[in-house]
């Protein structure tokens, strides 16, 4: 973890260009499974770097750099084709990766031709990618994102909103074609005794169902918790509690004929 970095915009540049070129990208997944919707196999892509020495670099001081040095679209590129990779190869047909996009990305009018470009190439649907974006990109480039959004939505690509805590305008959300609202993980974290919390996500579920949007828990960390979102109605959670992330994304979800089991109090799911 405890890779230098480097000073200096054209630094930045190069090491961000360094990471790319000897690939020192990797992708975690994350299980993001229904509580009360129908809805199976999907997972939460997590870019992870690694140093010359194999050493973990953190992301966020990577995509710090990467932001600096103007170049967090060409990384967003690198892990989106990742993922497309990913799920070209994967014996589950009906998987589906959540992938964040950064600022720069929802600024680049050459996304959406350069992605469909990578999934014909790869023969993979565009329905089984879902991009997101944070709260506080959405209400800064809002014309941007709408632009965008409505152009992944052509494409049959979904569109989540994340780290959601209505700190924008409700009606920044007419501006935006979305599918999915994930509740931010600082409402989430004790929901189940914080009324405060409580109140706020049920006043984010209601918003969700008047415009028929999925909605995704953040960073759930414990059964009780886990448990007031069910009776709130969410759609899907992720967290540690639940599943942690790995390095392979090819175990079935709940749905399929694969039985529930519990190790040390997570929930866990077998397939094969």
């Amino acid at each position: 973890v405890d890779v230098a970095m480097p000073d200096g915009g054209n630094e930045f540049g190069d090491y961000i260009r360094d990471i790319l070129e000897c690939n020192r990208l990797r992708l975690y997944f994350q299980p993001i499974p229904a509580l009360v919707a129908d809805i199976n196999n999907c997972f939460e892509v997590l870019a992870r770097f690694v140093g010359p020495d194999e050493r973990l670099i953190m992301p966020g001081e990577v995509f710090e750099k990467a932001g600096s040095a103007a170049m967090s679209a060409e990384l967003d590129r690198r892990i989106v084709e990742a993922a497309i990779i990913k799920l070209a190869g994967s014996e589950i047909s009906d998987m589906k990766l959540f992938v964040k996009l950064t600022r720069q990305s929802v600024t680049d009018y050459d996304f959406p031709v350069w992605l469909m470009s990578k999934l014909k190439e790869h023969g993979v649907k565009a329905g089984r990618l879902v991009f997101e974006v944070d709260e506080k990109t959405m209400e800064e480039e809002l014309k941007n994102l709408s632009m965008l959004s409505r152009a992944l939505s052509a494409m049959g690509c979904m569109v989540s909103i994340e780290h959601y805590r209505m700190q924008s305008a409700p009606e920044c959300l007419d501006q935006v074609h979305v599918d999915y609202l994930k509740i931010d993980r600082q409402l989430v974290h004790d929901i189940g005794s914080n009324d405060e919390h409580l109140g706020k996500v049920a006043e984010i579920m209601e918003l969700a169902r008047s415009r028929d949007f999925l909605t995704v828990a953040e960073g759930v960390e414990k059964p009780e918790d886990l448990a007031k979102l069910w009776e709130l109605g969410v759609s899907q959670a992720q967290g540690f509690f639940i599943y942690e992330p790995s390095g392979e994304a090819d175990m079935e979800m709940p749905g399929s004929e694969d039985e529930d089991k519990e190790t040390n109090g997570k929930a866990t799911y077998t397939h094969g």
